[in-house]
């Protein structure tokens, strides 16, 4: 038999193609499993992922609700407070208003009252100093008491220069 170097290549790359092939198949068949692997565990994890994502966007559209409700929760409270503090600005200047009332009333009071006392003075000592009802009074020199004067000071007016 002769064999010819191209009998002997022919054969070596016959029996190389064989076990290339059936190491192609046999990697096919690995790959395969894997694929089926793969795909199991991917339906698997999406199995348990999806109520997650589902717990996931019903806490943020909890929280969404939450924080719009708050956002409204502030407006109305800073509402309330511009209106509160309107409300002690408009007090205070009410209270300085009264405070002034009572100020000029108190020394309008204070003036008549020293008036009323200056006369039960002059009342009380001309009593005392009475002569009988029979001689008249009219030639004895009187003293008349004037109450000092007072200088009423508008502390509002003051404020505004």
């Amino acid at each position: 038999m002769v064999t010819s170097a191209w009998h002997i290549l022919a054969l070596v790359l016959a029996v190389g193609s064989i076990f290339l092939i059936y190491y192609l198949v046999t990697l096919l068949i690995q790959v395969r499993e894997t694929l089926k692997t793969l795909q199991g565990t991917l339906t698997l994890l999406q199995n348990e992922v999806a109520p997650v994502i589902n717990n996931v966007e019903g806490i943020t559209s909890n929280v969404e609700q939450m924080t719009g409700r708050a956002d409204n929760i502030f407006e109305n409270v800073q509402t309330k407070t511009v209106d509160t503090l309107g409300v002690v600005d408009s007090l205070k200047s009410n209270i300085d208003i009264l405070k002034h009332t009572l100020f000029l009333l108190l020394s309008r009071l204070s003036k008549y009252s020293r008036a009323l006392g200056f006369g039960i003075k002059v009342g009380v000592s001309s009593y005392k100093e009475s002569k009988p009802a029979n001689i008249p009074v009219f030639n004895k020199q009187e003293v008349l008491l004037v109450p000092p004067t007072i200088k009423i000071v508008d502390h509002l007016e003051i404020k505004s220069k």
